[in-house]
């Protein structure tokens, strides 16, 4: 997949970014933003729990379209370290809609996207994803 535009807020505000009519990079940085694909596949990336944090300050994508659909947009957790109680970057594991068990895991249920990176069973952040479309695993970069 060859990107056509990268859509970057270094910003701590609230934002909402468009991405143009072809296969965009998305980062909203921190802040609740809101974000545009368009057309294409899509990019959304988040590098930090920061990003996206849990209830009204989550960020919300409105229009992805994965569903395992390979091309598709995709989601980019990649730069998030899974489990700050071990020394590392450790990618994150998805477990569907059930309750987190341990560190390291990301679910999705009804239209939110969390992921749990310490002890606490808790999510650390939050995505929305309007309109609660289909997420599977492929569909998620770790």
């Amino acid at each position: 997949m060859a990107l056509q535009a990268t859509i970057t807020s270094m910003g701590e505000d609230t934002d909402a970014l468009f991405g143009l009519g072809g296969n965009d990079l998305l980062n909203g940085g921190t802040g609740k933003d809101t974000l545009y694909g368009g057309t294409g596949n899509d990019v959304f990336q988040f590098d930090s729990v920061s990003d996206s944090q849990p209830g009204l300050s989550r960020d919300i994508i409105k229009d992805f379209v994965g569903n395992g659909n390979l091309p598709g947009d995709r989601i980019d957790l990649s730069g998030i370290d899974a489990n700050t109680n071990i020394a590392g970057d450790q990618a994150f594991t998805y477990i569907g809609s059930g309750a987190f068990t341990t560190a390291g895991q990301i679910r999705y249920s009804k239209d939110i996207l969390q992921g749990n990176t310490d002890s606490n069973l808790s999510a650390n952040f939050e995505i929305q994803l309007e309109g609660s479309p289909l997420l599977v695993a492929s569909d998620i970069i770790v």
